[in-house]
């Protein structure tokens, strides 16, 4: 694809249609470079220059435009199919970094209880959560919610992702701070009971 074409149609390629062709040609261009597919190139050169003549000839891109567009570009679908996308579910909890510790604890104890909540009312959802403090506060604050916590890491539905008490400011901590985070970590969610790539408890 000719980059420099794209990027003068960036700005132009507006509305849903658009920005819909935009996301797939941008997609597009990402796989190919991604797999090596030089092969997939002269359709996305050929979808970009039909949007560009669409837009010289109409200032916009109509709904019949872009599906003649997306035509275009439909023999390349076979192999995007093949990808698969997970989507996991996360919460960045700043642990009082804005507001009082009391805030930091009703925060945390609300979100696990939500997910909770959500991973019963839909089975197939997932969620990682990243700080060990979490769980601290957890088992200090609402012990309650810990059984059907471990469950959920025992089905594979929680993801413990937390390698560090919280998430750290690795750009300037020190080694010995790190491997300390690191060690210190990894053993309270032992005993906690939902050690990542452990069964639970």
């Amino acid at each position: 694809m000719t980059q420099r074409t794209l990027s003068l149609l960036r700005g132009r390629m507006t509305g849903y249609w658009g920005e819909r062709l935009l996301s797939e040609f941008d997609f597009l261009h990402e796989y190919i470079r991604a797999y090596g597919r030089a092969d997939l190139s002269p359709l996305l050169d050929a979808a970009v220059e039909q949007a560009r003549e669409a837009l010289d000839r109409d200032g916009a891109l109509a709904k019949d435009a872009a599906l003649s567009i997306e035509r275009t570009l439909a023999p390349a679908s076979a192999d995007l199919k093949r990808l698969r996308v997970s989507c996991i579910g996360h919460a960045h909890i700043d642990m009082n970094w804005m507001w009082r510790f009391d805030e930091t604890v009703s925060i945390t104890v609300e979100t696990v209880r939500t997910m909770l909540m959500l991973m019963r009312e839909y089975p197939a959802f997932t969620f990682g959560q990243s700080q060990a403090s979490v769980y601290r506060i957890l088992e200090e604050y609402a012990p309650e919610l810990l059984p059907e916590l471990r469950e959920r890491v025992r089905e594979g539905r929680w993801e413990v992702t937390a390698s560090t008490w919280v998430e750290a400011d690795k750009n300037m901590i020190n080694g010995e701070s790190l491997s300390r985070h690191l060690l210190y970590t990894r053993a309270y969610l032992k005993e906690l009971g939902v050690a990542p790539g452990e069964q639970a408890r």
